[in-house]
């Protein structure tokens, strides 16, 4: 029985599960076709679903198995501790240049029709922060310009990636939803919504640098809710200001 060791620490949303957690498996070559996945990973566990359609992208011949009936001699995904790269541009460039490589044509093949528009609004009105609380208001100026207000929980991942590899602008409170932004188009309209304490937070203006996107930060925002600076819910200032920089 063999192992392949994936991070479990910090891996509780898409960002470490695709920055981090996928680039594991970057050097990993599995000779058989059986995978059984650790479930006391909990990412795995809350995101089955998501781990199966990437191990089918990844392993295609690959089966996944439940914890308490595993074959004999598959590999197992399991926990380990987290690690970052300690902000070596170099290594999360490689990253994203591996992830784009193996999702991309398959983000291509994905069809969406016109079931999404290519001006979008993520909202995280299903999160309990960081949500934008006058996000009604925002709505009323933003539908009239062709904008649609798009949920990703529950959607499948090659259709999330696929909103954002056809929208030509995206907006977005500061989340691991725009790790999708590495999908996008040359050129994409990219603003980032946050406050002062996530405008430290660089993320997505590299992978923005990184795929030559149209990025930029709009912090004319209030910050509520201050048991914890990452947990901030956000009231938008001046929604007009808002619309005049997209």
């Amino acid at each position: 029985m063999g192992s392949i060791y994936i991070p479990n620490a910090g891996s509780h949303n898409i960002y470490h599960f695709l920055i981090y957690m996928i680039s594991t498996l970057e050097k990993v070559s599995i000779p058989i076709n059986n995978i059984y996945i650790d479930m006391s990973n909990s990412y795995f566990e809350k995101n089955h679903n998501f781990v199966i359609e990437i191990l089918s992208i990844l392993y295609p011949q690959s089966k996944v198995y439940n914890i308490n009936n595993p074959p004999p001699n598959v590999y197992i995904l399991a926990k380990h501790t987290l690690t970052d790269f300690d902000n070596d541009k170099e290594k999360y460039h490689n990253t994203y240049k591996y992830l784009t490589s193996i999702f991309i044509p398959h983000i291509e093949k994905y069809i969406i029709n016109n079931k999404y528009s290519k001006r979008i609004y993520i909202s995280r009105d299903d999160s309990i922060y960081r949500k934008v609380l006058n996000e009604f208001e925002i709505m009323n100026h933003l539908e009239p310009q062709g904008f649609q207000k798009i949920t990703l929980t529950g959607l499948p991942l090659l259709e999330q990636m696929a909103i954002f590899y056809n929208a030509e602008v995206i907006i977005s409170v500061h989340g691991a939803a725009l790790v999708n932004t590495l999908f996008c188009k040359k050129g994409t309209r990219v603003i980032e919504l946050n406050t002062e304490f996530l405008s430290t937070k660089k993320h997505f203006e590299d992978i923005a640098e990184y795929c030559n996107l149209n990025y930029s930060r709009y912090k004319n925002t209030t910050s509520v809710h201050n048991h914890d600076l990452m947990a901030n819910n956000l009231i938008i200032n001046d929604i007009e200001s808002l619309y005049s920089i997209i």
